[in-house]
């Protein structure tokens, strides 16, 4: 069974709702109503199917779904920005816009099933990963042209000793040193390292800096990308596999980045019509929802080495479920294979 999620529409409306569309193995379909969310990304955690929409995290068991309300913000949530989960939650990063202030606003949401932490972090928010099983955060100054020395990584975790039930708290890390006129794309993780992409839009240059064992961190530059290449390194970032970076974009298709030599291969080329399909990286293979017509679909496993397709699951209805309702499946993620004996069902 595998699991995605679809929505009716982009932005805050009365309106707005979306369904988690479990799929069988045999192609059949049930749904999880939700109140809807932008770019919607789905985790499984604790052998159970995490999804958040614009009130609330929806948590779906094998023999019971749950709804638990985030803390009051100052707006709701239209968009989430990340999600991603350790071993004690599910971590989730919402758009909330400048809230009538001279900064930008993250909403940032935990749970662990039984209740929700959620708070507000101030500064652009440019890139996430976990890593080490604890999650991290470039955050900068919101302002053009970005200071290249103005980014930070902050770790962000629920400190149990505070208040009551515990809360939100981030810190500092490490306060990034980053190339000239360049500015972080994304982050990532390499064998319990975090991984930095930053570019220079001007000489179309991407630096990447990992960590060494020392904590200082090592540049990799390479000038010779063309312009869509760099484009390459803001996209989603899929993971990292066998020393490479994983990243999907709708135009750029997938690509595979050695970290070392940030020699760049296109694994996966999609077509005008697969253009809307969603990827994720679970395990050792890369897992996609894939349009193939407007009445056809397919979810498919992909080889992370060379990007060969290894299965194929038809998926025709969705695709009617998504002509029928208007719905649309976003750029969140792909699918969530579910399996195990507490996986929905």
């Amino acid at each position: 069974m595998f699991a995605l999620y679809a929505n009716s529409m982009y932005g805050i409306s009365d309106d707005l709702d979306g369904d988690v569309l479990l799929v069988a193995r045999d192609g059949s379909l049930r749904t999880v109503p939700t109140d809807g969310l932008y770019f919607g990304a789905l985790t499984l955690r604790d052998k159970r199917l995490y999804a958040s929409d614009h009130e609330q995290e929806v948590v779906i068991g094998a023999d019971r779904i749950q709804s638990l309300d985030r803390a009051d913000e100052d707006a709701p949530e239209d968009a989430q920005w990340w999600a991603g989960s350790t071993t004690a939650q599910r971590w989730s990063m919402f758009n909330l816009g400048t809230l009538n202030t001279d900064t930008y606003h993250t909403g940032v949401s935990a749970t662990d099933g039984k209740k929700v932490w959620s708070s507000d972090v101030q500064g652009d928010m440019v890139g996430n990963t976990v890593c080490a099983d604890s999650v991290y955060a470039a955050i900068g100054s919101w302002a053009e042209p970005k200071d290249p020395n103005g980014t930070a990584i902050h770790e962000i975790s629920v400190d149990t000793s505070r208040g009551a039930d515990g809360e939100v708290v981030d810190s500092v890390t490490e306060q990034l040193q980053l190339p000239p006129r360049s500015a972080v794309a994304n982050l990532a993780c390499l064998d319990g390292r975090i991984v930095v992409l930053a570019v220079d839009d001007r000489t179309k240059t991407l630096h990447v800096g990992v960590a060494d064992d020392d904590h200082s961190r090592h540049w990799t530059s390479s000038r010779l990308m063309s312009r869509k290449l760099v484009s390459v390194a803001g996209n989603r970032v899929l993971g990292t596999h066998a020393g490479d970076l994983i990243t999907w974009g709708r135009r750029e298709g997938i690509y595979s980045i050695d970290l070392e030599t940030l020699r760049a291969r296109r694994i996966v080329n999609l077509t005008d019509d697969e253009a809307a399909a969603v990827f994720t990286l679970q395990d050792d293979r890369i897992l996609g929802w894939v349009p193939t017509s407007s009445t056809s679909s397919e979810i498919r496993s992909y080889n992370p080495v060379n990007g060969q397709v290894t299965e194929r699951l038809e998926t025709d209805g969705i695709s009617a479920y998504l002509q029928a309702s208007g719905y649309s499946i976003t750029g969140g993620g792909g699918p969530v294979p579910l399996t195990g004996p507490s996986a929905p069902s």
